[in-house]
């Protein structure tokens, strides 16, 4: 599980809904394609096809794909604040 969160993640450790979004679809459209083909597989005197995956699905996946691919170039907000040097640590003073 630890695995599947490191992966939701981008690089400064802030989930990334994107990412979500794409695993979504991409696990929904390969459960539905693995269905429909054991159902051809398991149809009798009918020829062996599998189905295929819809157009629109496919541009909804690459969508999302390029969409992350452009967001990772792109300068954020959230990003800029936490690439700002920290203060420095005082050294304790004795009283």
């Amino acid at each position: 599980m630890t695995k599947l969160a490191e992966f939701l993640q981008d690089g400064k450790g802030v989930f990334s809904s994107t990412r979500l979004g794409f695993l979504m679809w991409v696990i929904g459209t390969l459960v539905v394609w693995i269905v429909g083909s054991m159902n051809v597989i398991n149809a009798h005197n009918q020829p062996l096809t599998f189905p295929d995956i819809p157009t629109s699905v496919q541009i909804i996946i690459a969508s999302l794909m390029a969409g992350k691919a452009v967001q990772s170039f792109s300068p954020n907000e959230a990003d800029s604040s936490a690439t700002q040097p920290a203060a420095p640590d005082l050294p304790a003073t004795k009283p």
